[in-house]
């Protein structure tokens, strides 16, 4: 909405989602994750995916989640979604 409509609005709510997810990302070692672990489920439905064990749509919820993050940042010029990206793929 922000790219479309240019209403600064848009741009705080997604700066402020981004921060929020950025906490969670910061928290994943704590909480028994690896560095840069970010979703709406464990890592080990990741396990279960590839041990073709039944578990709902863990890649579909991680492209979603990169996805926005890298809208984020080409739509909004956000940076700091672009750095959390960067921290899911890479650690």
């Amino acid at each position: 909405m922000y790219a479309s409509t240019g209403d600064e609005q848009f741009k705080q709510r997604v700066a402020y989602i981004v921060g929020e997810l950025a906490k969670c990302q910061s928290n994943s070692p704590a909480a028994g994750f690896h560095e840069g672990y970010l979703s709406a489920f464990p890592e080990s439905f990741i396990d279960r995916v590839e041990q073709s064990k039944p578990v709902w749509a863990p890649w579909y919820t991680l492209h979603k989640i990169l996805a926005g993050l890298v809208d984020a940042n080409h739509l909004c010029g956000n940076k700091q979604a672009l750095a959390v990206a960067e921290k899911m793929v890479i650690g």
